[in-house]
């Protein structure tokens, strides 16, 4: 058995849907089966001829191997594609090169399709999408899975966030009250404005990751004057995990409602931060998008959530998490990190997908 896991947007970035295709190389290997990885060098183009979508170069490598990867067209991708037995498309509704993906399978491959959230083909891939028996979405979410149903019969879903060797031990002392850490990109649909509304003058916040939307953290910036809020950029992980440590909790409060005015139809499809607090000894406070809701449920948190754009019930929770005694936020920790490892593990993730796709398969 082989796997070519393909992702049709670039992975130069360091976003969670980019760690989530490279971790999932990881855990293929992990699992023994060869993989090979491959994104393409830029963005392809949208709506390109088949002579231009043919010359889109991608970057290929053996996901086991510390040699170089080589750069192939997505012609020559294609092609290789046919020597595997499983291929994977991940952002499958970011190009149109996935048709071509479609159109290159043989009958006798397994064909997995996820999504990580760029999505400008939704409505084209929904429209003209016909199923397969051995075609399978395979969603990050029972909610992502939902959002599929409508084009992808038998859509299904299954979870996966942290290694498990990676849990730190957890510890409840020297924490410091009233500080808290937001990670992740600097983006709109985080949310970020309602975070910093919710401090009061003894909070500090730390906002810990990069910002590629300069208006947005110009606004940020703009809201958090005369508040204790610290804007850090990229860190080093020790200095991320210090954070954690060191914080009261870790605060996501991701949003449907931009700070424009836009409004968008689904800001997050998972919450790996969520399950990375976690796995650092933080405990998370999360809005109540779905994706949220789902995970904040599945780790026994349900009661840490807030309503999205909601600064006061946010407040709330910030203090009742900074007042939480050492003893009340052990059991808490401990508690949501065992339903963690129990069931967001990337070390089985690979055999949970194949057993769920041979169920699929047998009930078809």
């Amino acid at each position: 058995m082989s796997v070519a896991l393909v992702s049709l947007f670039p992975l130069e970035t360091t976003g969670g849907g980019e760690l989530y295709t490279v971790e999932t190389a990881q855990s293929i290997v992990a699992s023994g089966v060869p993989v090979t990885i491959a994104a393409p060098i830029e963005v392809p183009p949208a709506r390109a001829d088949l002579s231009v979508r043919l010359a889109t170069k991608f970057i290929c490598a053996d996901a086991a191997s510390d040699a170089a990867p080589v750069v192939l067209t997505w012609g020559d991708l294609l092609a290789a594609l046919t020597h595997h037995d499983h291929v994977w498309i991940h952002q499958y509704l970011a190009s149109d090169l996935v048709f071509d993906a479609i159109a290159s399978t043989a009958s006798d491959q397994q064909l997995l399709f996820t999504s990580l959230g760029f999505e400008p083909i939704r409505g084209l891939f929904a429209d003209v999408y016909q199923p397969c028996a051995r075609q399978h979405v395979v969603e990050i979410s029972e909610y992502a899975a939902r959002r599929a149903a409508g084009y992808a019969r038998n859509a299904t879903w299954m979870h996966a966030a942290i290694w498990r060797q990676e849990c730190r031990p957890l510890e409840t002392a020297n924490r410091r009250a009233r500080e808290y850490v937001a990670l992740g990109r600097v983006l709109p649909h985080k949310g970020l404005e309602t975070t910093i509304d919710a401090l009061r003058p003894e909070d500090a916040l730390h906002i810990v990751g990069p910002s590629p939307d300069e208006t947005y953290a110009a606004f940020l910036r703009t809201r958090a004057a005369g508040k204790q809020v610290r804007f850090h950029g990229c860190l080093p992980r020790p200095d991320v995990q210090r954070l954690m440590t060191e914080a009261s909790g870790l605060i996501s409060a991701s949003t449907h409602q931009l700070f424009d005015g836009r409004r968008i139809e689904q800001p997050e499809l998972l919450g790996l931060v969520l399950c990375e607090a976690l796995r650092d000894g933080t405990l998370p406070v999360a809005s109540d998008v779905p994706a949220f809701r789902e995970v904040m449920g599945a780790v026994g948190l349900a009661d840490w959530t807030f309503r999205e754009g909601d600064a006061g019930a946010l407040r709330q929770r910030m203090h009742r998490l900074g007042d939480m005694s050492d003893d009340e936020r052990g059991e808490r920790l401990k508690d949501a990190r065992a339903a963690l490892l129990a069931r967001f593990a990337w070390d089985d993730y690979w055999p949970r997908v194949s057993e769920r796709i041979e169920e699929l398969q047998r009930c078809a």
